[in-house]
């Protein structure tokens, strides 16, 4: 928004009641819709021929006045931070940031909803009662934090409802018989799709499990990606939830009722309500049912493993589920980030040994700093990535060996010629 100043009124005042309208408007809706950060600048957004915003220059100039830190509030309450609550917010930073009653939570220390979810189970945990992560959304600075830890002895605040879900458009949903039949054809069609002409590698089905229900974690370069590895799973494949992103197969009524009806996927919303989507896969395995997640939060725009966000740290630490983490190659090929028409090429899937859920919470709770969900997903990640690194090393060794030979060969052959001469 572009602020009217005018005479009469000094930039400072306008700026002030600007953000006093924003936080009497946050204080009225939910937290995941309240605006985090405000700044005002001089100078026009650079924009398209088209007049569009450059989204990304945008987030640049933003960052580059944060780094700045031209408008550092002042703490006018402690002047130290109590140890414990610098330990605990310690723990779920990655932020080396020293920590002062006026360092800023989203500003300074980028703290996103999951980490004010571990931070509200320290809290909850030093003063012996539940804080729900409702009462840290509208707090600020680590002086709030105190002030909150202070006066936050009584009885907890009652959650409030989530109301987000009767704002969803409608759906149509077929009957349950019809439903069924149409998933069972899907599948069958996919299926057949796989054998026939893609004809993946599957290796390590025998690390499938039988008879309990386990977090699936995967790398993902490609929208084939779901359907393949429910394809490999077999008989679990046929009940696995998968976390899909909101914005794009629920964003077009076509696509909600064909997701909704002939597939189990279930919305992800990676970039407002996380926490919800996060607690509906959890009522899912809670559920007995496996739940399918790819912690990249979206598609490999290049192929390459990306970071694990730690939304899979918190469903496999929150769940008490085992976790089965699964490699694929090569889909990225087959249809990757910005195609649009499929393509023949190799493609391999490994899937790796389960991972028991005591071992996840021992890497969590082994190490300091950077939060237990941060550092499970880390932990994931590398096991992932482990699964797909003794073929590469073989393949090194391989390259090694014939590279050897060819310089025997051809030294042999020199040797030849000069006994010849």
């Amino acid at each position: 928004m572009v602020p009217a100043y005018g005479r009469g009124t000094s930039r400072r005042t306008l700026e002030d009641r600007l953000r006093a309208h924003f936080d009497k408007v946050s204080a009225g809706i939910s937290p995941h819709k309240r605006i985090r950060i405000l700044r005002f600048t001089d100078h026009d957004l650079p924009r398209t021929r088209t007049r569009k915003v450059k989204r990304i220059e945008v987030v640049a100039i933003l960052r580059k006045m944060l780094d700045a830190r031209a408008e550092q509030q002042s703490a006018a309450a402690s002047t130290e931070v109590e140890k414990w609550l610098a330990h605990a917010i310690a723990q779920v930073s990655n932020e080396a940031t020293h920590i002062t009653p006026a360092t800023r939570l989203i500003e300074d220390l980028s703290l996103d909803s999951l980490a004010l979810a571990e931070l509200a189970e320290h809290i909850g945990e030093h003063l012996g009662r539940d804080i729900g992560a409702e009462e840290l959304g509208d707090l600020r600075t680590v002086d709030d934090l105190q002030k909150l830890a202070a006066n936050g002895n009584g009885a907890s605040r009652v959650p409030m409802p989530s109301y987000a879900k009767f704002a969803e458009p409608y759906t149509p949903l077929l009957p349950g018989p019809l439903k069924s039949l149409g998933r069972a054809l899907f599948r069958r069609t996919q299926g057949a799709v796989f054998d026939s002409w893609l004809k993946p590698q599957i290796l390590g089905r025998g690390n499938i499990p039988a008879n309990s229900n386990v977090l699936v974690v995967a790398n993902h370069s490609s929208h084939v990606d779901f359907a393949l590895i429910s394809h490999a799973l077999g008989e679990m494949g046929k009940r696995l939830v998968v976390l899909a992103a909101k914005d794009y197969f629920f964003n077009t009524p076509t696509r909600r009722f064909v997701v909704s009806n002939l597939t189990t996927l279930i919305p992800f919303d990676r970039e407002r309500a996380q926490l919800e989507s996060l607690d509906d896969a959890l009522a899912e395995l809670a559920a007995g049912r496996s739940v399918l997640m790819f912690p990249e939060g979206t598609r490999s725009p290049d192929g390459t493993m990306q970071e694990f966000k730690s939304g899979a740290g918190y469903l496999a630490l929150r769940s008490g589920c085992d976790v089965l983490p699964i490699h694929i190659s090569g889909t990225f090929d087959v249809l990757g980030k910005g195609k649009l028409i499929p393509k023949h090429s190799p493609v391999e899937m490994r899937i790796g040994r389960v991972i028991s859920n005591a071992e996840v919470r021992i890497v969590a709770e082994s190490s300091e700093g950077a939060g237990a969900y941060r550092k499970a997903a880390d932990f994931l990640r590398k096991t992932v990535e482990g699964l797909v690194q003794p073929r590469r090393a073989m393949a090194r060794k391989s390259r090694k060996v014939s590279s050897a030979a060819t310089e025997e060969a051809a030294s042999n052959e020199k040797t030849s010629r000069h006994a010849k001469g």
